[in-house]
This record gives structure tokens, sequence and C-alpha cells, in this order.
């Protein structure tokens, strides 16, 4: 940075300077567009004029001018005010900075008005000028801007959250590029009192435009618009009206410099080339205008009787009032099993709500929502069945697999006449966190020739077409909240529409369509919306209706395909292959395309009627059907292991795109564009999701996608820089306080200095660096990387164990003392591997109990905590993530039959509710749910990882061309198959098949070259195995080892096909309780504890209900139960079952424990 003296022998340039300037500066005096090139953007380095009004620097102007003579990119002067004596003397800057920190400041600056009369002149003249805090009120003072901004104090206090304080942009501009349209800039480390200078409430200026307004933490606050526009000709000034302090301690602070460094580019002539937007001021008010497009071409193939299905299937008769969903990569179609539509989201808005069908009979409407129906629900559709005295209705709904929009099918098998009524109404609701209305008043259209209604919004590009390929004989639309419709007089055939008008601002629909031999009884009703305008809503909307059977069957294909070519599990079990592969469709759909965004996984869909409004009047959340950093990666997790390598990819790229210019990972990103940064785990588990695509990832044939790991090394190196910076006290732990939480986001756990769950992270983290940087050739990091994750492994094992609970310790606080509550999160860490073996055992037997566990799921907490509550978020309800982070502990750590039901509780809940969807959460206590969405990704996930990762036993190493199993399948399985297992290149089936001396294990390798197994499997106890053999062959001899696993693996090289069998003789096992609770039951709370082997005695831990009577079931292999201990056993159906017999002792605490001993 250089500092250019302001003297003489600038003066014949300045005027040089300014006659160019008059000259360039004539015609257009409309705000510039960003893409235009004015004065000084060639330069190399924009010289930047610092106006000071006295010579010696105040606190704020030395730390203003000591950043700016550190910045490369700018050249700075330091000008004078009372030396100005023209507008002439400023001609050489392509932009001058005005800061003015407070009251008392201003009244001095006001003194020098006259003085300051050169600003405008050099405005005018095309010059820029950079206005911040107090100086925001410079425009008016100027007679630039006819209405006064206000002072506005508020209280800036943590409410766990950090003191967060910055802009958002509306749709973009470019002083906010690098906070992705939006961003926080301000973050004190104390509470404080801040005052603001901008326009507030309904208080806009008149003159100027805002390009931005208050954003605090996860909220927009567009009552307090405080970046301020100005433009004359080639001329800008920003008005900043707060947040600007270089002279405090600022946790956000570079984030401010980067906000002032794009802002000064910008006023420069040197920003990005897309178009600044500004906020609106709107009347609210719904217009009409007029379109006629060409007319629909009659469409193929109009009825779906003769339509592919995918091979998944649920129904329920009656249909009751749970929730539905169809969806692809573009639209999310939410209803209910009766056969209402509730929303129709196009991301990033919504574009259709509470759709109705009615039939006309005489002179009422049926609605078909309140007849008795039945709903069949598909992977690519959900469609109802309606017996009626006019004929079966049929009802079928699906949201197209890549366009922008979906179709609803009605027809009926009738050959009478039939009317139908469909009534819904718009609102262009955009995403949360911007409120209702913030894109303006609606404009709506009936369009002749397409047969539908067109909304949109002010600027043309949120736009949507709702209509059907049969003209409707009536329809109405306006500003309505709900049209009637009545009968003519006399029951006459003339029919009218009533509606009922409303302040809001929204356009309100009903179209009537009549069903005759003509349109063989069949209506196709289409929804498209885009936020890209008219052109790509009216392809989508004539694609849709030009084939409906064509449209209907690329979904479908779409879900055939998934399931026959990504990795699925076939067993004994009717019920689980169903759930996991209705698990596997499930976790698709969330992978959704924005837009301008790009395509990542979305975490949680579910109406708007549920959950946290935003704090809105009219609520813009549809679930948490938006973008997350954690529930990326979690999930994310789940989809390398069933090879859905490409949108894995798509997730990192995600990441790396979005990645705050600190290095930190997003926590969210709404599809409208807002990105929040608040969680401290997503970053760490970026770094461990990279790794997880590494080692399984098909590009370069065999040895992993380095290529694109190489590309993405910036990237994640910035990630551990980042990580690296946050550890403030020194102790080799990266930290929660001013970074984010993770997990716990608020609630009676939350506010640790580092919670072990986020050490867990960062050691894993730091292992998954190690890899990848050893990969990519950074061999010194690697190293380093690898020490660092030992140490902190070692930091958790001797900083956050708890001897005397023998659990890890919750979390650690500021002054070094620990939270000691014994929560769930410890799985995090056993799932990773990374705790010793001898301090797992009290935390696994307390997870298996009724304290922690009823018959769905595994809580945060016991039962036993001061802080449980059945319906708390964080402190009580049932995750079926926490219940899937459990199941990988229990896999990894020898407790597959603990594992199983984790698997199954989390499997189950497909059936209950949501026909084929896994909730977020459950209560605690009552089976039912108790979250905010009925289908969340990660508890689809979550059925998937454990499955694949821990009962399959899938360890993927394509950088060695390697592929380790370590199946540990339950014992009531005598076969299974796992397909399509993928890594690297290849593609791997495994079958499986127990009997009793005998274990097969068949591997055939469908796709790519010869590749290493290292086949690992589960042995029961007391299991002798007397030889391992391929194909015949003899191999080295291995017994159980540690965690219940063959010692010793079996290596070899899969080049076709390979048959693996292990003989043996004797065992003894316990088959994995499932329990079927229904909705609205309490827990039975019978448990597996835990089981040991001492000779032929097998010990086994029991817990039951106080009082009760449980069943249990073992496995043996080739041996007979002499007698037991404890409990009553006899055989029971099927080859070397037993079933045990358990009365539990009465007990206050409602369950008991029980050891029993079986001889055998």
């Amino acid at each position: 940075m250089r500092f250019f003296p302001l003297n003489g022998r600038l003066i014949f340039w300045m005027f040089l300077h300014l006659f160019l300037t008059i000259t360039f500066a004539k015609g257009d005096r409309d705000m510039p567009s960003s893409s235009a090139t004015p004065r000084g953007a060639l330069d190399k380095a924009p010289l930047i004029g610092y106006l000071m009004l006295e010579k010696t620097p105040s606190e704020s102007d030395s730390a203003i001018l000591h950043w700016l003579e550190s910045q490369k990119e700018l050249a700075a002067q330091q000008i004078f005010l009372a030396e100005i004596k023209s507008a002439a003397a400023l001609a050489n800057c392509q932009a001058v900075w005005v800061h003015i920190p407070g009251a008392s400041a201003y009244r001095k600056w006001k003194k020098q008005l006259e003085q300051l009369r050169h600003l405008k002149s050099y405005f005018e003249a095309g010059g820029s000028l950079l206005l911040t805090h107090y100086a925001a009120y410079l425009p008016n003072d100027l007679g630039i801007e006819s209405r006064r901004p206000e002072e506005h104090a508020i209280e800036i206090t943590n409410r766990g959250f950090g003191r967060k304080h910055g802009f958002q942009g509306f749709r973009g501009h470019p002083v906010l590029a690098s906070l992705f349209g939006g961003g926080y800039i301000w973050n004190a480390p104390e509470d404080h009192s801040e005052t603001r200078v901008g326009y507030f409430d309904d208080n806009w200026p008149k003159e100027g435009k805002v390009a931005g307004v208050d954003k605090s933490y996860i909220t927009v606050n567009p009552d307090s618009k405080l970046l301020i526009e100005y433009a004359a000709g080639a001329g800008k000034i920003l008005a900043v009206g707060g947040y600007v302090h270089f002279e405090k301690q600022n946790l956000l602070r570079l984030h401010l410099e980067s906000f002032i460094g794009e802002t000064l580019r910008y006023l420069a002539g040197q920003a990005p080339s897309a178009a600044p937007t500004y906020w609106i001021f709107d009347e609210l008010k719904p217009q009409s205008f007029a379109i006629s497009s060409p007319p629909l071409q009659p469409g193929q193939n109009r009825r779906l009787s003769a339509r592919q299905t995918s091979p998944l299937l649920l129904t329920r008769e009656p249909a009751t009032e749970n929730y539905t969903e169809t969806a692809g990569r573009r639209c999310l179609i939410m209803g209910k099993e009766t056969g209402e539509i509730d929303e129709v989201w196009v991301h990033p808005f919504r574009v259709l709500r509470d759709l109705q069908i009615g039939v006309i009979e005489g002179d009422s409407v049926a609605w078909l929502k309140d007849l008795p129906a039945k709903v069949e629900i598909r992977p690519e559709a959900v469609a109802q069945v309606y017996e009626t005295g006019w004929g079966t209705i049929t009802q079928i709904v699906f949201a197209a697999q890549e366009q922008p929009g979906g179709l609803l099918h009605v027809s009926t098998d009738s050959s009478q006449p039939l009317s139908l009524l469909l009534k819904f109404h718009c609102d262009l609701r955009w995403m949360w966190p911007y409120r209702e209305n913030t894109l303006g008043s609606l404009y709506y259209a009936y369009d002749a020739g397409l047969n539908a209604l067109h909304v949109k919004d002010r600027s043309g590009d949120f736009y949507c077409l709702i209509g059907g390929d049969v003209e409707p004989s009536a329809h109405l639309q306006g500003q309505f909240v709900d049209i009637e419709w009545r009968s003519g007089p006399e029951g006459r055939d003339f029919q009218q529409f009533q509606g009922k008008e409303t302040a809001e601002n929204q356009v309100y629909a009903v179209m009537r369509f009549d069903l005759n031999a003509g349109n063989d009884y069949t209506l196709n009703f289409a929804v498209a919306g885009t936020n890209r305008g008219l052109a790509e809503a009216e392809q989508a909307y004539r694609e849709l209706l030009a084939n409906p059977l064509d449209a209907y069957n690329r979904a479908a294909s779409h879900y055939q395909n998934l399931l026959a070519t990504k990795t699925t599990i076939i067993s004994p079990d009717s019920v689980f292959n169903e759930g996991y592969q209705w698990a596997l469709a499930a976790t698709d759909r969330f992978f959704v395309n924005t837009p301008d965004l790009g395509s990542a996984l979305m975490a949680g869909f579910g109406p708007t009627s549920r959950g946290w409004d935003g704090g809105h009047r009219v609520n813009g959340r549809p679930g948490y059907g938006w973008y997350f950093g954690r529930d990326g990666a979690w999930s994310g997790f789940a989809l390398t292991a069933y090879g859905e390598f490409e949108q894995v990819k798509a997730q990192l790229q995600f990441f790396a795109k979005f990645q705050d210019i600190d290095g930190k990972i997003l926590h969210e990103l709404t599809s409208s564009g807002a990105s929040h940064y608040d969680a401290a785990d997503s970053t760490p588990l970026y770094l461990v999701l990279a790794a997880h695509y590494l080692r399984a990832s098909p590009k370069e044939s065999s040895t992993g996608d380095q290529e694109f790991i190489r590309t993405l090394w910036p990237s994640l190196k910035k990630a551990l820089d980042f990580m690296y910076s946050t550890d403030t006290d020194g102790d080799g732990l990266i930290e929660n306080t001013n970074v984010g939480h993770g997990w716990i986001e608020g609630g009676k756990l939350y506010g640790a200095h580092v919670t072990l769950y986020m050490a867990g992270c960062w050691a894993e983290a730091l292992k998954s660096a190690a890899f990848i940087a050893a990969q990519v050739g950074e061999t010194a990091l690697a190293n380093q990387y690898r020490r660092d994750a030992e140490k902190v492994v070692e930091i958790i094992h001797r900083g956050f164990w708890n001897e005397e609970t023998r659990f890890l310790n919750y979390g650690k606080r500021v002054d070094g003392s620990y939270e000691e509550s014994r929560t769930v999160l410890p799985a995090v860490l056993l799932a990773f591997n990374l705790v010793e073996e001898e301090k797992t055992g009290r935390m696994l037997e307390e997870w298996a109990g009724n304290g922690f566990s009823p018959d769905w799921g595994i809580r945060i907490i016991g039962a036993d905590s001061p802080y449980f509550n059945p319906t708390g978020y964080h402190y009580g309800s049932v995750w079926p993530l926490f219940t899937g982070w459990a199941g990988l502990a229990e896999y990894q750590y020898g407790r597959s039959v603990q594992g199983f039901t984790r698997i199954m509780n989390n499997l189950l809940i497909y059936r209950c509710w949501g026909l084929g969807y896994v909730e977020e959460v459950m209560h605690g206590t009552e089976y039912r749910p108790a979250g905010v969405c009925p289908h969340q990704c990660w508890s689809e996930t979550n059925v998937l990882h454990p499955a694949l990762s821990g009962m399959a036993g899938i360890e993927a190493d394509a950088p060695r061309n390697r592929l380790g199993l370590k199946p540990r399948f339950p014992l009531h399985w005598d076969r299974a198959a796992v397909k399509n297992i993928r890594v690297g290149g290849a593609v791997i089936d495994l079958e499986f098949r127990r009997e009793k001396n005998l274990t097969t294990y068949q591997l055939a390798l469908r796709e790519g070259r010869a590749i290493s197994i290292d086949l690992q499997p589960e042995i029961p106890e007391g299991m002798e195995i007397t030889a391992i053999e391929i194909a015949g062959k003899l191999q080295p001899l291995s017994q159980r080892g540690p965690r219940g696993l063959l010692a010793a693996a079996v290596s070899f090289t899969l080049e076709n096909t390979a048959t693996v069998q292990l003989r043996h003789r004797g065992g003894i096992g316990m088959v994995p309780l499932v329990a079927q609770p229904q909705p609205g039951d309490s827990s039975q709370g019978y448990r597996i504890i835990n089981t040991r082997l001492e000779g032929n005695r097998y010990h086994i831990t029991l817990e039951g209900k106080s009082g009760g009577r449980g069943v249990f079931y073992l496995k043996t292999f080739g041996v007979s139960i002499k007698r037991s201990e404890g409990g009553e056993i006899i055989p029971a159906p099927g080859e070397r079952v037993w079933e045990l017999t358990v009365r539990f002792d009465e007990d206050t605490a409602g369950y008991s424990r029980k050891a029993l001993i079986v001889e055998w």
C-alpha cells in the first residue's frame, strides 16, 4: 500500500482528469450497472482517498489508515478536508471514503458543510463516495437525498450465538459478493449498544436505493435499511450506516475487511460483472395483466393407466391425514394421504398451496379430501383411489424428475360426464429468512392459449404457470382469500364463482373442468415454476402436458435404476428388505438443484404448518428444506457407502463453493441464497467426507478420484487452517466458543467451550487430512496432521474421561472443568474408532439399557438426567440420527446384536406415519413424532449407514485397490446378499449363507479390474473355526478375535468370482430384539445389555419392565442347551433356536436388570 500526499505536482493531472470526467459523465444519470467500466477500472490498484477532518487522526482514522496501508490491491491517499478547494482536488481518486464514528464527531463534520459540498460536486462529476457510520447522514446534508435518515440504537447481547450483525442484500450486490449476498461483519466480544444510521420501519430513502438491510443471527431485518446507494451518471455513493469498526476488537474482522474491500473496488469500478439488485418498496397489491400464448398442442399418452411403476408400493385404506410427498431435483410437492396438496415448492419459492379438488353434484361440491380413499405411495408418485357414486376416481400426483414442476392427474372409469373444481392460491413465498412479500406485489393473468394461470413477481424472474390440458369451462382468479361456487337459479346449468376479497398479497384461483368422452374422462393439471422467468416455466409446463405418461415413466425409471445400481442388502426378512429400499429411494430425493446455487443435499421436508415460523407472519420454512453443512456431511457418508459418488462429489463442491472467507464451512444455505456459518462441526466433517469420498470414489479406475481431490485441496487446507486458528488457548482442541454450536444448538446442555463431540470430529478430521495429504503428495503436512490427531486422541482419553462415571464427559468449560453429563455423543467417537477398548464397556451397556433407549431408538441423555424432557429437542427426544450413531458405535466395538436393533428402530418408522419416510425426531417416552420434519434426510441415511458400514462391514480403499469386508449379519439370518458394492472402478456382489457347520461367502466381480479383498467376518461366541478354504484350497487358520471378528482377515485377489468357506463347530449367540411399537405406544423395555462366554457358560445381562415377563431368543450351532440359571429355556421353532423366558423383579425405577447363565 502506498500513500500519496496531496501536492501541487498533481494539479495538472487533476484538471485533465476532471475535464475527461465531465466529458464522459454526460448522458444517462440513472443507477449504473456494475458491468460498466468507469474511471480507473483498468488500474491495477485503484486510488482511494481517505478524507479526514483533522491532521491528527482519530483512533478510528488510525485503524482504517493502518488497514488501507496493508492492502496490496488498493492504493490510498490521505486528504484533509480543509485543503480541498474544489472537486478537482479529488479527481485523481477512484473513490473517496469518509468515516464518522459517532454523534460527537458528526457534529464537528457538519460544521464544515460548505467544505463538504465539494464531495457533492465530485459525485456529480462521476466520483464515488464511501460514507460509513454517521457519514451516512451526508447525502441528506448535501442535498443528494431529501429524506433524512434516522439514528436507531440496539442492544447487542450474546444469547448463546454470539453478537453477529451485518447486511443482507436483496438478490445479490457486488459489495456483498464475498459474503455470498449477505453476511455478518461485526461480532464484538462483549455485550454493547450499537447506534445505526439508516431508514427504519416504513421510512425509505427517496432518492437512494436500498442495497442491504440489517442481518442478525439467522434473521434478516428488512425494517432496518442500512446500505443505501446513490448514482449520478458514473458517480456512485454507498452509505453504510453501521458495524464498521476498525478500531475495536471484532471476531469477524476478516469479514469486515472483505466487505469494505469489495465496496471500495465496486465504487472504483472494479467490481464483478453481476448487476446489483435492490430492496423493493411496494404497496403489495396484486395486479392483473394480459397475456396470450400459442395454444397447447394435443397431448400424447394422457392417461396413466399404462404407466410403469417402481417396485416399491405402500398402501393404506382408509387414507389418513398423514403426510405425503413426491419430489424431483427441482420440485417438491407435499400433501396428505386424503388427497390435498398442501404446498408445491420449486426452489427457491413456493409456487402453490392448498390445492383441493371437488366434484360438482347438483347445487353442491363434494371435495375429494372428505371422501373415503385408498392411498398408494410409490417413490415416484402418490395416488388416491376414490370409490364414489360417480365411479372410481383416481388421482395421481408426481414431481417431474428434472423439470421445475409436477403433474396432477385425475381420471375416472365412468362413462358419465363429471365436472371438477380445482381451487388453490399462490403467494410466491420466497424461502426463509426473507420475510413474506419480500418479492413485492404479485402479477397475474389467465392465458387462454395455455389454459393456465400466470403468476409472477415484478421482475418477471419468479414465475409460475398452473393449468390443465383440458380447457376450463369457467375460471376466476384474483386477490381473494377463498372462492365459492354456487349453482345458477333453479338448478339450471349457469354457475358462478364468488370470491372473498382479502388484503393479503396473494392470488386465489378456481377452475372448472368438465370430464367427458372428448377428453377421455381425464385431466392432467400441471404446475411449473422457476426463478428464471417465463421461458423456462413455459417450457416445463408444455413438456409436462405434451406427454404425461412419458413424464411419469421418467420419474419411475429413475427409481428403478437407483435400486438396480446402488448398494442394496437382501435378507430373509421382507420388512427389512422393503424398508432398506425405501430408505435408499427416500434419501435420493433430498439431492436438490436450486438455480444459481447448485445441487446438494437438503436436510428435511415438511409443510410450513409445522415448526418454527422464522418470526414471520407467513411461514417460509418447508421443514428444513434447504442446505445444511453437518446434515450434508453425515448423510454423505451413507451416500458414499452405497455408491452415489457423483452426488457426494457435488456435495463437496458445494461446500467449497460457499466456503466462508476464513475457511469455515456453512451451517445453512437457504434456497433463497442466505448463508449462515453458525456451526462448528461442519468444517471438520467436510474433511471427513472428503476422505470417505477419496477412499471409495471411482475416478482413475482403481485409485480413487485423486484428480478431483487435488483441485479441492486448497479448500480443504483452508478449512484446516481455520480450525487450527480456533484453538485460542493452545490446548490442541478446536473450540465451540466464538465458533459455533456442535452438536447441541441450544437448551440446557448448550455452552461448553469444547464439546467432546467437537474434539472427536477434530481428531477424525486430522486423521482424514493426513490420509488426503499423503494422497496428494503433501507428505510433511500428512505427518503433521497424523501426529496432531494422535495428540487429540490422547487429550480425549486423558482429559474427557471420567473414571467415576466410566463415561466420556460431555464438554470442557473455559475454566478447564468439565460438564459431566452422560450423553450418547461419545458414540460418534466410537463410530470413528477413536476410543480405547477398555473405556467403552460402561457406555455401551448404558446406551443399550432403558435409561437411554426406549423401543424406538436412543435419547441424547438418560431418563435419570435432571435435564430430561421427553419432548426436549436436545435433551430427551429420540433422534434417528443418534440411533444411527449408536448403531455404528455398537458395530464398531463388537456389539452387533444391539447395532442391528438400532437399524430396525429407525427402519420401522417408515410404516407408521408418512408412508415410506423416517421422521426427524421422535418423542422420548411415547411412540410418536416430535420434530419439525415428517421426512428427514439423515434419519433415512441412518438406516443405510449402519447397515452398510456396520452390518455389511464395507470398508472401501480405492487408492490401494482394496475392499475390506467385516460382515456382522444377525444370527437369525441364515443368508443375505449385498449387491453392487462400489469401490474405485469395481462393482462387487457378496452372498452369504450360514449352516450348522459351514459359513459360505461368495464374491463376484461384476465390473472393473481385479481387486484385493480382505474378508474378516464376525464369528459367534464359542465357535471354533476348523478350516478356511478359498475355492477348496486351505488357508491359514484363524479364530474369533477382538470385537468378535475373525482374528486375521482372509485376503485374496478377486478377478472374477471367489468362494470363501469357513468350517466350524459350536457357537452360541443372541438373536437381536426388534420391538415393533405402534403409534402411541409406550416402551415395553426388554433389552439385551451384554453377553460373554466363559467356558461353556454363556452369561447374558438383560433388562426388562419391572415385574414383567420377557421372551428372548438364542441361536446355537451344533450344541444343545443343558440348563439355564435365571430363566426358562425351551427349543423354539426354527433350526438351532431357543426361546428364553425371563421374569423381571419389581423395581421402583420401572425397569430391572437381570443376569442369566446358559450352559451348553
